[in-house]
Order: structure tokens, then C-alpha cells, then sequence
């Protein structure tokens, strides 16, 4: 059975997030309702899914480019302050 690449980092990434997830659990760090955690994971999943495709349409060595990697985490750091200012809310 032939798999593709985009397959192959899609199958990476689920496992990856599965560990995650069984991390957490053995932790006893996740008292998320199952259903908002798939709905968090499913987000971050597509969130990747597009920012790459989107990337790869104006330039397919964009994660080789150390300014492009720097300008998506200032984006991450921004999005994480605004997780902290609804934490505080």
C-alpha cells in the first residue's frame, strides 16, 4: 500500500496529537471535556493544514526561511496573549 507524503504527515501528526492527549491523561493535567478537546485538536490540526498550503502557494521552501518562521511566532506569541487576556477575564 502506497501512502503519499501529505499522507504521511497527516497520519505524523494525528499520532503526535494522540500522544499528547495520553501525556496529559496520565498527568492527570486534562480535565477537558472530551468534545472540546476533539473540537481544540480538530482546530489546530486545520489551522496547520491551511497555514501550510497557504504558504506553499506563494513559496514551497517557506519552513526553510528563518523570517518567515519568526513572523509565524510572533503570530503564535500574539494569539497566546490573547489566550492569556481571556484567561484573566
Amino acid at each position: 500500500m502506497k501512502i503519499s507524503k501529505r499522507q504521511l504527515k497527516r497520519i505524523i501528526k494525528e499520532e503526535k496529537a494522540n500522544l499528547l492527549k495520553e501525556m496529559q491523561a496520565s498527568m492527570g493535567a486534562s480535565r477537558v471535556p472530551h468534545d472540546i478537546q476533539s473540537t481544540i485538536d480538530s482546530w489546530l490540526y486545520q489551522s496547520e493544514e491551511e497555514l501550510n498550503g497557504r504558504l506553499s502557494e506563494l513559496d514551497r521552501t517557506w519552513h526553510r526561511t528563518p523570517e518567515i518562521l519568526d513572523a509565524i511566532q510572533v503570530a503564535l506569541d500574539i494569539m497566546k496573549d490573547n489566550v492569556e487576556v481571556w484567561r484573566n477575564q
